[in-house]
């Protein structure tokens, strides 16, 4: 029997030796004081909330997100939401496994987008941005690692080449509302600054079998951190290519819009957006983030039969569908 896609299974549907790839697993106390496995358990249709109840920590031990895994369990309804009960797991023989089953396959077409991104680049008329953009564009390194990686682990833009897609939207986005404002916004500074604020991202987060994962320094550091090092390196080399100090007041203020583009220190900005700028980043960052986050949410919904989509608890209410792709 072939393998049961997850955006495919039904209330009642009963699993045996089905391989799905954990891309979450957590040890969690139910009332009783006992534990519990919590999982999702996914391939390339989407992901399924599951759990292996009278779990030890033995068993627990031997499960990380990101690997391959055989299940046996029953599908069921709770709480108007699909979940599996796992009754059996253990790691699968990964020597001959069909991946594409898996991997996610990729909309993104990194050429063309990569156009898109240098022809915005190529509206800058301040030769300190230019001089700037052309160093990181001069980086092969980096612009590999900046078309490939995804913008984040699991709420927007999860998957290679998302972080691209977002900058650039981004990008055009911030010349649309420095148009609407071109008294009010220094428009290539905005342009810059959208470009330069996730790029920390490049080191923060790592691929492993299709998984999206944070790396250690990203765990330690944080993008906003790491966007700073790039961005001071980048200048570094700015100034030694052009022989001219890149300016300070033009500096601080990127350095700024990378820090403070989460808006509030409650969601990771050590500090909240201090100028016009970095407000209109924060907003347009906020605006491209939901709109993929509920596009995705409105297409892996496991909810089939209904114009609205499970409860989503980081969104904190359930989408309308009707209409949507």
């Amino acid at each position: 029997m072939g393998h049961h896609f997850v955006n495919q299974l039904q209330d009642r549907d009963h699993i045996k030796g089905d391989i799905y790839q954990l891309t979450e697993c957590s040890v969690r106390t139910n009332k009783n004081g006992g534990l519990y496995l919590q999982l999702i358990l996914s391939d390339k249709t989407g992901g399924i909330t599951a759990r292996k109840w009278n779990a030890t920590e033995d068993l627990a031990e031997q499960f990380h997100v990101g690997d391959f895994v055989y299940v046996d369990g029953a599908v069921q309804i709770f709480n108007n939401s699909l979940q599996m009960i796992v009754t059996d797991i253990d790691k699968a023989d990964t020597s001959r496994l069909d991946l594409s089953i898996y991997l996610r396959e990729s909309q993104i077409n990194v050429p063309e987008l990569t156009g898109r991104l240098k022809k915005l680049f190529g509206t800058l008329t301040n030769p300190d941005l230019i001089n700037l953009a052309d160093c990181f564009l001069a980086d092969e390194k980096f612009m590999t690692k900046f078309c490939q990686a995804p913008a984040g682990i699991k709420i927007h833009h999860n998957y290679e080449g998302g972080l691209l897609e977002h900058t650039v939207a981004m990008m055009e986005m911030a010349r649309a509302v420095s148009a609407i404002h071109p008294r009010k916004i220094d428009a290539e500074l905005l342009l810059m600054g959208t470009f330069l604020h996730d790029i920390g991202k490049t080191e923060e987060l790592t691929t492993q079998s299709g998984v999206h994962l944070y790396t250690d320094t990203g765990q330690l550091l944080s993008h906003l951190v790491l966007g700073i090092g790039l961005l001071e390196r980048k200048i570094s080399e700015a100034e030694r290519l052009s022989d001219e100090e890149f300016p300070e007041q033009t500096a601080l203020a990127l350095k700024h819009m990378i820090v403070s583009h989460h808006g509030e220190r409650e969601k990771g900005s050590p500090c909240v957006p201090m100028t016009i700028e970095a407000i209109a980043l924060h907003f347009i960052d906020s605006l491209d983030s939901k709109v993929n986050e509920f596009h995705r949410v409105i297409h892996d919904d496991l909810n089939r039969g209904s114009d609205w989509t499970e409860y989503n608890a980081p969104l904190q209410r359930r989408l309308y569908k009707r209409g949507a792709e």
